[in-house]
C-alpha cells in the first residue's frame, strides 16, 4: 500500500453511534499564503464560489502541479468528497475545528467509508473536524482530540501497513481522547499495522485488551502498537494485549520526529515556505 503525503487534522476510524477528531494547531489562513496560485471558497449556504467542497474539488484540474486552497465557511458540510489521485497539492482550510465539520453517516470498515477519501498526494487538511471517518495515509496527528460516543465498541485505528519496508503508520503525539462509548485503541487492517499513541491523554473509554488483532491472528509480532507516556484512566496498561510493543528510545524517537518519519523522503520541502516553518518539531511539538 503506498503511502500518500499528506498532512490532516486528523486521521482514525472509531465505528460508535457518533464519532469525531478535532484537531487544530493554531494555523491563521494567512499562513498558507505563500506559493499558492489559487483560492476558492465554499459555503454550505451558496454564498461562496461553491456549495459543496466536491463541486471545488471538481474543478480543480486533473495533472494540477500548484498549491491550490478550498477555504471552508463555518457550517456543516453533509457529504462524501473523494479527492482522486490526480489532483495533487490541494489545501483544505476551515477557519477554526470548532466551526467546520465534515460528516457523512456511513462509516464501517473500509477505508472508503465515512465522509473523505484522499488519493492523491500532497493534501493537507487544517482546521476542521472530520465526523464518523475513515481517513488512511501516513502522518503525525498532533495535539488533537478524538472524541466518541454511542452503544458498541469500536476502534479509534485501523492502519494498514502490508510490509516491513513500508513506512506508513499512525503517530498520535499530544493527543486527547474521550467520549461515552468504549473502544479499541486499534485493529490490524493489514498485516504490519503500526499506531503509537504519545503523550496522549486517554479517558476511561478503552477496553481493557486496547488493541485487536482482526483478521491477522496469529501475526500479532508483526503489528507495532505502543503507549508511550500516556495518561489518563484509560492509560492503564494491566490489561494490555501481551503483543502491545515497548518501543526502545531510538524507535520512539524516530516515529515522532517528523523529519525522520513523516517527512522520510524530504516531500515536505514541496510544501508552502510558511507551512513548512509552522510543521517543524519546534513549532508543533
Amino acid at each position: 500500500m503506498k503511502s500518500l503525503k499528506s498532512i490532516l487534522a486528523l486521521s482514525f476510524l472509531f465505528l460508535t453511534a457518533t464519532s469525531s477528531l478535532v484537531c487544530s494547531d493554531g494555523l491563521e489562513r494567512k499562513d498558507l499564503n505563500e506559493d499558492v496560485v489559487k483560492t476558492v471558497v465554499v459555503s454550505p449556504n451558496g454564498a461562496a464560489n461553491f456549495k459543496t467542497i466536491q463541486e471545488a474539488i471538481d474543478y480543480i484540474p486533473s495533472g494540477n502541479s500548484n498549491w491550490i486552497k478550498i477555504i471552508l465557511s463555518p457550517g456543516i458540510y453533509n457529504e462524501k468528497i473523494v479527492i482522486p489521485k490526480e489532483k495533487q497539492k490541494i489545501i483544505m482550510q476551515g477557519n477554526s475545528a470548532s466551526e467546520v465539520t465534515i460528516q457523512y453517516n456511513d462509516a464501517g470498515l473500509s477505508n472508503s467509508s465515512g465522509p473523505i477519501t484522499v488519493n492523491a498526494e500532497y493534501f493537507v487538511a487544517i482546521n476542521i473536524t472530520f465526523k464518523n471517518c475513515v481517513i488512511n495515509v501516513k502522518g503525525v496527528t498532533s495535539k488533537g482530540v478524538v472524541k466518541g460516543g454511542g452503544m458498541l465498541p469500536g476502534f479509534i485505528t485501523a492502519q494498514g501497513r502490508e510490509n516491513e519496508k513500508e513506512t506508513s503508520g499512525f503517530v498520535f503525539k499530544n493527543c486527547v481522547i474521550n467520549g461515552d462509548g468504549m473502544a479499541s485503541l486499534g485493529r490490524a487492517y493489514r498485516g504490519y499495522s503500526r499506531v503509537v499513541f504519545y503523550e496522549t491523554n486517554i479517558a476511561n473509554i478503552i477496553v481493557p485488551q486496547g488493541w485487536d488483532a482482526w483478521d491477522y491472528k496469529g501475526q500479532e509480532d508483526k503489528f507495532t502498537y505502543a503507549e508511550v507516556n500516556c495518561i489518563g484512566e484509560g492509560a492503564n496498561k494491566s490489561g494490555r494485549v501481551m503483543w502491545e510493543k515497548n518501543l526502545s528510545a531510538q524507535e520512539i524517537d524516530f516515529l515522532i520526529e517528523p523529519k525522520t518519519f513523516i517527512d522520510e523522503d524530504g516531500w515536505m520541502g514541496s510544501l508552502p515556505s510558511s507551512l513548512v516553518s509552522l510543521l517543524s518539531p519546534s513549532s508543533i511539538f
